[in-house]
């Protein structure tokens, strides 16, 4: 995920310290919360996919991205982007166990973000090619 503007930021999913910190359910669709730590540093990213269902794949799904966290002692960050601001391409939603009633699936997804994240104070900041992978819980 490379991040511009307010931050200048590459973050590799893979090479860095990020963990998955969670999931949640909005009303149609998932939330994936990851946690970046850097030099004393945490820095939360939520991405709230909305419109997907169970095992759907291949939608260009509405997708916002929250980054919260502090780049230094008193300079925190809540930033989000605007409704429409940024898509993603489910690229993958594999049933792993269906013990829920509605499933754990593997998810995978490439997003991009053509609106930067904003807050009231503080410059903007741009999230722009993103791969993300978690595990989401569907619920009959």
């Amino acid at each position: 995920m490379t991040l511009s503007e307010g931050i200048e930021k590459d973050i590799d999913w893979d090479e860095d310290e990020v963990d998955c910190a969670g999931l949640g359910f909005a009303a149609d669709g998932v939330e994936l919360v990851f946690v970046y730590n850097e030099d004393d540093r945490t820095i939360l990213i939520t991405f709230q996919i909305g419109e997907l269902e169970a095992g759907e794949t291949g939608t260009d799904a509405t997708l916002n991205v929250a980054i919260i966290g502090e780049l230094e002692p008193g300079n925190l960050l809540f930033h989000t982007t605007p409704d429409g601001g940024c898509t993603i391409e489910i690229t993958e939603q594999e049933l792993v166990s269906d013990e829920t009633g509605g499933g754990i699936y593997d998810l995978r997804g490439e997003g991009t973000c053509t609106e930067p994240a904003t807050a009231a104070q503080g410059e903007p900041i741009l999230a722009t090619d993103f791969e993300i992978a978690g595990q989401v819980v569907w619920v009959d």
